[in-house]
């Protein structure tokens, strides 16, 4: 007898384990059919930007190291040794198509709509919820902020990778309407709020389009600067002190621009006659509404480009176009000169929706979901963006190509900020741990370092032009070309309208030839199971950059 009770219970004890055993291979399987449709509505959505992705604006890609090189935990309480490095990479490019403001119309007639934009992916900043900053409606320039955010891996919101936001911003370019807007219906149930006469016939301006605010450029300087509205303003929806929108806020996704403006500022905008020509640039040496923030540096490869030349100011008017000041302290900026270490805001759940009650309350009831507006993904612990020109590793041949790579014969180069499987995440590439990515160097050809990059372009007359060598000097930043400063830290990759180095020689070459685009982006983020914040999945996915029209 108690031999069968004994075998009956043995048996009782090894179905509850494969009862559990099974649960926990159908929660595993849910969570993993949960996890593939989520990647592949991610892929769907990031699949449709990047092939809608236009060479009528410039690409810039960011590539930062969080907490200022150092470890990040995944969570708060997470044991010291597993914390590890961790990206919050930056990309900005526009983007041709049918685009519609999100934001809550004023008038059912006056909707903001664009056929261009400019499209963002990086992470968003969290402000303290307990900060009355965070709980006061949302001043449209962002005034009164906190001057420290405190960024990824500091201490406070931002603190654990588990929480961060990957957010996705769409910025409309629209330039003021000039159609008529007499007889539009007086719709009694828009944002009145007490206006005198009828608000649907407010004529847009370079801070209102569709009776919606708006960044009156898509260079942080620009519209930070102008124009100067006036209290009271009778063209304005909104009554209140003077702002200036700005992206940083998080609830503008309009701009008063066009692409041919944005081309045209790149291309043209140079600092003052009475700037000195050998001496670094600051934004005193340029008029207000064009100062790019982030001081010029001397360049020391090979003397190319000339420090303050058309390279330096192309590279930062296109870092100028991301939408917030993302550098940090450690990089010079002029005394008093803007905040950074900022990102754009971005909000799980709107801070205080239900308590805004000012006149002004419908419209601040849209700004705080618009706070919400641009979560891409609502826990993810890293972000990274690579490029490549296409090119491969070559396979051994005799004589041996001077840059042949052992053992990664045939594999596509990729750019950005050194990145290799850090098995040990010291942060250090050891024996045996590959370079995933590197910086473009125009200087390597030698064993075992990427291939060179050459670009083709086509002559006059039909004429065959010799490939032209790509240099590292027009797609990076100086720290990274001269690996000084905040090199492995911060890497920045820039692709414009025109090569300036260019300089016709023979009667056959054309007058210019176009900035040297990659062919390929890779993304590569690693998602968190907020109910199991110890779990990470990582995705990467491969997207093609259209060729130029």
């Amino acid at each position: 007898m108690l031999i069968a009770v004994a075998a009956v219970g043995i048996i009782a004890v090894g179905i509850a384990q494969v009862f559990r055993a099974t649960g926990e291979t159908v929660k595993l399987g849910r969570r993993l059919s949960s996890f593939n449709s989520y990647a592949r509505l991610l892929e769907r959505q990031m699949r449709a930007d990047f092939g809608s992705m236009t060479r009528e604006g410039f690409l810039v890609i960011r590539n930062e190291l969080a907490n200022d090189g150092g470890v990040t935990s995944l969570y708060a309480d997470e044991p010291t040794p597993r914390a590890r490095p961790r990206r919050v990479d930056e990309i900005a490019f526009f983007a041709s198509g049918s685009f519609t403001s999100l934001r809550e119309p004023v008038h059912p007639e006056r909707v903001a709509r664009s056929n261009a934009a400019r499209i963002y992916y990086g992470h968003g900043l969290k402000y303290n919820p307990t900060s009355q900053f965070s709980i006061d409606p949302v001043p449209l320039d962002n005034a009164g902020a906190p001057a420290n955010l405190q960024p990824f891996g500091f201490s406070g919101p931002n603190q654990s990778a588990g929480s961060w936001i990957l957010a996705r911003h769409v910025t409309l370019l629209c330039t003021p309407g000039t159609g008529e807007l007499t007889g539009l219906d007086p719709d009694p149930t828009a944002f009145g709020n007490g206006q005198p006469g009828n608000i649907s016939e407010m004529p847009d301006n370079d801070i209102q389009i569709a009776l919606q605010p708006a960044a009156s450029d898509i260079f942080r300087d620009a519209c930070e600067f102008v124009p100067d509205p006036l209290p009271g303003d009778p063209a304005l929806v909104r009554d209140g002190s003077p702002e200036r929108p700005i992206f940083e806020t998080g609830v503008i996704d309009i701009a008063t621009t066009s692409l041919d403006e944005i081309r045209s500022m790149v291309l043209l905008a140079r600092p003052s006659s009475g700037a000195p020509a050998t001496t670094n640039l600051d934004a005193g040496d340029f008029p207000l509404t064009m100062a790019p923030s982030v001081l010029f540096e001397d360049a020391t490869s090979g003397s190319f480009p000339v420090s303050g030349g058309p390279v330096d100011m192309m590279q930062a008017w296109m870092r100028q176009g991301l939408p917030a000041a993302s550098d940090g302290p450690l990089v010079p900026v002029p005394s008093g000169y803007g905040v950074h270490s900022r990102r754009i805001r971005t909000e799980l759940v709107p801070p205080n929706y239900l308590g805004v009650g000012s006149a002004q309350q419908d419209y601040e009831r849209t700004d705080q979901v618009m706070l919400t507006s641009s979560v891409f993904v609502p826990s993810c612990s890293s972000f990274i963006v690579e490029w490549s020109y296409g090119n491969t590793y070559p396979y051994p041949q005799n004589p041996t190509p001077p840059d042949y790579f052992a053992g990664r014969e045939g594999e596509l180069v990729w750019h950005g900020m050194e990145r290799w499987n850090d098995l040990d995440f010291d942060g250090v590439q050891d024996t045996g741990e590959v370079m995933y990515a590197q910086p473009y160097d125009d200087q390597a050809n030698t064993p075992n370092t990427p291939p060179l990059a050459f670009q083709q372009y086509a002559g006059r007359n039909g004429a065959t032009a010799p490939p032209r060598l790509v240099r590292s000097a027009l797609i990076h930043d100086i720290d990274t070309v001269d690996q000084t400063g905040l090199y492995q830290q911060l890497c920045y990759s820039h692709f414009g309208y025109i090569d300036p180095t260019f300089q016709p020689v023979g009667a056959n070459d054309p007058d210019s030839i176009p900035w040297p685009w990659p062919k390929l982006i890779r993304i590569t983020l690693t998602l968190t199971d907020p109910r199991e914040p110890i779990n990470e999945q990582t995705l990467q996915f491969v997207f093609e950059v259209p060729a130029p029209q």
